[in-house]
């Protein structure tokens, strides 16, 4: 959602530069960019309109030309081709060209996850905790069904849209799914390196990234619904070593402790997802799911007496370099 300098660029399209936007540029004399809708370390999204469709669609542009970019856009799109599952938007098109590559997508007019909760201000509610994380979970059981790992999950890689007045979410990003027996790219070019989301990772990450499966996705997604009803995260520090340290030794602070109004259930279920040792957390998404919906909400009371302790308990937003997909040495 980092908008970037708007400039009209005409011509041939080229590779984007991180900080240029090419708003205005005709790809494949189909699909006029509009929109940084957007961005990160390798690659920018934008929004875009489909002129022989006549429908808006997103454009994820990927500008490095490296061999091991190249050969992570080639995995993205052997998996993400073969999804179709109402909670993951599907693709549409692929552009692999001399100067350009690009992945046509679905487009979802919504807000990350990530905004949302920055925009809302406080944590969130038990009903409404359920009504976001069910469709994702639903779609890392469709994901792990088919033996794929989606190695991201994040508030940043959940859309938050309307759909017929009500709430709905999607997973995104493939950009570093594995399929379950596959070598990363990474160790294949530079096995010294983890890629992922330093604050999101599971401690096998950095252990032995090599026996990394379904549960660290369930890690992931730990973490995620952790922020969601404290308004923060259960391990931040100001460097990568720390966040390693913090991730793959330290005990998570009790979600109850930061906001009383979590259900003691909900609590049991985001300590369970956040076992250091996988073969102690939820084993598949189905057994996470069957434990969500059992839980019952809770009338909310107590907030506004614990806002200005959670106020002062709440670490910084984190710094891009802690917020994005990052290779740890």
């Amino acid at each position: 959602m980092r908008s970037t300098r708007e400039q009209r660029a005409t011509g041939k399209a080229a590779v984007p530069q991180p900080a240029e936007e090419l708003r205005g540029v005709l790809l494949r004399g189909r699909y006029r960019l509009e929109r940084v809708i957007r961005s990160g370390a390798r690659a920018v999204v934008y929004q875009a309109n489909d002129r022989q469709l006549r429908r808006r669609v997103a454009v994820k542009l990927v500008w490095s030309a490296s061999a091991s970019v190249a050969q992570r856009l080639q995995q993205e799109v052997r998996v993400h081709s073969a999804l179709h599952h109402p909670a993951i938007p599907e693709l549409l098109d692929v552009i692999d060209e001399a100067e350009l590559h690009a992945l046509v997508m679905e487009h979802v007019d919504g807000t990350d996850l990530d905004d949302l909760l920055e925009q809302l201000g406080r944590p969130m509610g038990l009903s409404r905790l359920r009504v976001l994380a069910a469709p994702v979970i639903s779609a890392l059981g469709y994901l792990h069904g088919r033996g794929i790992i989606h190695r991201d999950v994040k508030p940043a890689n959940i859309v938050v849209y309307e759909h017929r007045l009500r709430e709905r979410a999607k997973l995104i990003d493939f950009g570093v799914a594995l399929e379950r027996g596959r070598l990363p790219v990474e160790a294949r070019i530079a096995p010294e390196l983890v890629t992922g989301t330093l604050l999101y990772m599971s401690p096998e990450h950095f252990n032995a990234p090599e026996s990394v499966d379904e549960r660290s996705d369930i890690y992931s997604l730990g973490v995620t619904l952790f922020q969601m009803v404290t308004g923060t995260l259960p391990f931040y520090a100001r460097s990568a070593t720390a966040v390693r340290y913090a991730q793959t030794l330290e005990a998570p602070p009790s979600p109850r402790a930061l906001n009383p109004d979590v259900e003691p259930g909900l609590e049991e279920l985001i300590l369970t997802a956040l076992e250091k040792d996988p073969a102690r957390r939820f084993q598949s998404a189905d057994a996470l799911r069957g434990a969500l919906e059992r839980l019952r909400d809770r009338p909310e009371g107590r907030w506004k007496r614990w806002r200005r302790r959670l106020a002062v308990s709440r670490p910084p937003r984190p710094r891009r370099w802690l917020d994005a997909t990052t290779q740890v040495p």
